[in-house]
C-alpha cells in the first residue's frame, strides 16, 4: 500500500519529535498571550546596542523571546527595583 503523506508532513513530523526530544514544542510560548504593544522610541548607546542584538539573537533560538519581550523583561525589573 502506498503511502498518501505529503512529504512536509513527514518533515514536520520529525521535526516536533527531534524538539520534544530536546524538552523543547514547536509552540513558540511568548505566542500565547500576545500585549498590546505600541511604538516607543528608544535611545542606546551604541555598545548596548550591539550587546542587545546579540542578546536577542541568543534568546530567540533558546527561548522564543525577541526584542520587545526582552525590553518588557528589562523594564518590569525597573519598575519592581524603583517601586513604579
Amino acid at each position: 500500500m502506498p503511502n498518501d503523506t505529503p512529504e512536509w508532513i513527514s518533515e514536520e513530523k520529525t521535526r516536533a519529535k527531534d524538539l520534544t526530544a530536546k524538552g523543547r514544542t514547536s509552540v513558540n510560548p511568548t505566542a500565547a498571550v500576545k500585549p498590546q504593544r505600541s511604538l516607543k522610541g528608544l535611545r542606546f548607546r551604541v555598545d548596548y546596542q550591539r550587546r542587545f542584538d546579540l542578546l536577542i539573537a541568543k534568546e530567540k533560538h533558546l527561548s522564543g523571546k525577541n526584542g520587545p519581550d526582552l525590553i518588557e523583561e528589562a523594564l518590569d525589573l525597573l519598575f519592581e527595583k524603583y517601586e513604579v
